[in-house]
């Protein structure tokens, strides 16, 4: 189980096969990977299948990424009930951002995408769609939102208040980390083996948070 740091301690959803809804499969053991990553991984009591993986891929501006996952504004709340349905986000590379070039905001290697991420959506896989199994290359964690004014009016009333008309164009673009770098990590709980070891071997399944 792999997610963003501050979301690590929630419990795991999951669908399995053969099963009429998702059940709840608590974390066990969480590490947390070394700063200024935003990234922890943990583990549960089970297998679930997974079209995830992890590769060494190159990742550049214009390059195709996805993600998948549950953003507040997909939950359904009722008195007696809640539920939620995932969402799927596609679009490109926007640029490569690198570590330090975020004033004021410590953050390793990443990438900015074409389309914004969420709250709710933290945390989830930024993978290249390829088969047989979807390429994981980041972990999603913000948006990076910019203002522009582009037009300001101010008229004083006859009675000297001042109306002002203002036309602010507003940008949003999704944020995740790289997580190639990480690959070489080895997490105590993964006993000696590293995150890509791990993931090529198929001994814990990748997921969203």
């Amino acid at each position: 189980m792999m997610s963003q740091r501050r979301v690590a301690f929630w419990d795991s959803v999951f669908a399995p096969p053969g099963s009429s809804g998702n059940v709840v499969n608590p974390l066990g053991v969480v590490n947390y990977a070394p700063d200024p990553y935003d990234v922890s991984v943990g583990t549960v009591d089970g297998h679930y299948p997974t079209t995830l993986t992890l590769a060494t891929e190159a990742v550049h501006a214009w390059k195709d990424v996805a993600t998948f996952g549950y953003p507040e504004t997909a939950l359904n709340v009722l008195p007696e009930a809640f539920w939620i349905y995932g969402r799927a986000f596609r679009g490109y590379v926007h640029r490569e951002v690198k570590q330090g070039q975020f004033p004021g905001n410590s953050h390793p290697d990443s990438f900015e995408v074409s389309f914004p991420i969420p709250p709710g959506l933290s945390g989830a896989p930024l993978f290249l769609h390829k088969s047989p199994r979807d390429v994981v290359v980041g972990l999603c964690v913000g948006v990076n939102r910019g203002e522009t004014t582009e037009f300001v009016f101010e008229e004083i009333r006859d009675d000297g208040q001042v109306r002002t008309e203002k036309r602010v164009r507003i940008e949003e673009y999704g944020i995740a980390h790289d997580l190639r770098p990480l690959h070489g990590w080895r997490p105590p709980s993964f006993n000696g083996l590293s995150l890509l070891e791990i993931a090529r071997q198929g001994l814990t399944p990748l997921s969203s948070a």
